[in-house]
């Protein structure tokens, strides 16, 4: 900006001043409009991130018709708001919140396009056996191969009140590899035994 305006106070601009200005004009445009299209991209990625995250996040939970919106501020914070329009992130119970941290690493990893394998310790120990399902079903749908990409990797470390035999129904939907984990209390031995499907 002070360049421009030494440039611009010259009573007589040389060829190489005038070059100069324009260039330092073409410039300044140029950021302009590439803020403008950061900006514009920005809010773009965060109504995806937000629309996905809210259609997730009501799939998983049991009750639907309490929740009227999950959105995503400038910042990428979430917000819940339910049918009465309050906030209640900081209300949500635990197994709420496994639902919403799933729903929002699903979408930011098929908004970004990046299909990270997903580790989880105890994905559904806070679950009732409805919303177990729910998950179930999402997880199974949403890692599943998309065009051009392959099956995102799922590994879950579940008990037996977490692997069902209702959830094991509808992962079987994706041929899931599945090891029972044995500890040997006499000799502190802990081995991985394949289950057959």
């Amino acid at each position: 900006t002070l360049i421009e305006k030494k440039i611009s106070s010259q009573k007589t601009l040389s060829v190489k001043a005038a070059e100069a200005l324009r260039k330092s004009t073409f410039a300044q445009s140029t950021l302009k409009l590439a803020r403008i299209v950061y900006d514009q991209l920005s809010d773009s990625v965060r109504n995806d991130v937000a629309f996905s995250l809210d259609q997730q996040f009501k799939k998983m939970i049991w009750k639907k018709d309490f929740i009227d919106e999950v959105g995503i501020d400038e910042n990428f914070r979430v917000s819940v708001i339910n049918n009465t329009g309050f906030e209640i992130l900081g209300e949500l119970s635990a197994g709420e919140r496994i639902c919403l941290a799933f729903a929002y690493s699903l979408t930011l990893g098929s908004v970004a396009g990046i299909r990270f394998p997903l580790v989880v310790d105890s994905p559904m120990g806070k679950l009732g056996p409805e919303v177990q399902n729910n998950l179930a079903g999402i997880l199974a749908t949403e890692t599943r191969l998309k065009i051009g990409q392959s099956d995102q990797q799922l590994i879950l470390l579940m008990t037996d009140t977490e692997y069902t035999n209702s959830v094991a129904r509808i992962f079987a939907a994706r041929d899931p590899i599945v090891f029972s984990i044995d500890f040997n209390v006499a000799v502190s031995e802990t081995t991985l035994v394949r289950e057959l499907n």
